[in-house]
């Protein structure tokens, strides 16, 4: 699932962190290279936000995290 970051999860950031226009993913599997490193980007509709925030939420059956736009990837 993805939505608009909400005003209560912005204010779980520092607010050097706070960003307009962020947006949250939810996801079933956590958000990993093949490597197992954590990931950095999300890309998500053809634009690629920049993870600012994770959450593991495993024991509830997901994970979250809270991302920038950066850029829209190429579709090529």
């Amino acid at each position: 699932m993805v939505r608009p970051t909400s005003g209560d999860d912005l204010e779980m950031l520092p607010e050097a962190d706070r960003v307009s226009g962020s947006m949250t993913f939810l996801t079933k599997a956590p958000m990993r290279f093949s490597d197992g490193e954590p990931a950095m980007f999300i890309e998500y509709q053809r634009k690629r936000y920049k993870i600012i925030h994770a959450d593991d939420f495993n024991e509830n059956g997901f994970y979250k995290a809270i991302a920038t736009y950066v850029e829209v990837t190429d579709d090529a």
